[in-house]
């Protein structure tokens, strides 16, 4: 899991990166915040890969995970909108919050998934 950790936070920084720099409409900081987010991620699943900190590193960065997912998911609200043609408000704005809060789910749902089969090997070797 560390390893889709550093992947997952690779990504919101590519996210970041690109919104800024390739797509850049008006070039707001705010752009940024994937890559900010991402870099706590990245630094997050190197920490994971030492054994001694892997539980309090992983539970941290879903923790974080959950907090940004809840911080960007307002984007998937607006991207049906979008898609359809529709004019919204800052439409990269949504493009990056749909973006990111789909990585930050799907990584939260491997997380749980690979806590739970933590969990029933430790039962099943006690």
């Amino acid at each position: 899991m560390p390893k889709i950790t550093v992947i997952y936070g690779l990504a919101l920084v590519l996210i970041g990166f690109l919104a800024y720099f390739v797509i850049g409409e008006g070039r707001s900081f705010t752009a940024f915040i994937p890559s900010i987010a991402g870099g706590l991620f990245v630094a997050l699943g190197l920490l994971a890969m030492k054994e001694s900190l892997l539980k309090h590193a992983m539970h941290t960065a879903v923790l974080l995970a959950l907090v940004f997912f809840l911080a960007t998911v307002r984007g998937l609200t607006q991207l049906p909108a979008l898609l359809a043609g529709e004019e919204v408000a800052r439409p990269l704005a949504v493009q990056v919050q749909s973006a990111s809060a789909v990585l930050s789910a799907i990584f939260i749902i491997l997380a749980v998934i690979d806590f739970i089969r933590i969990r029933k090997a430790r039962k099943a070797a006690a």
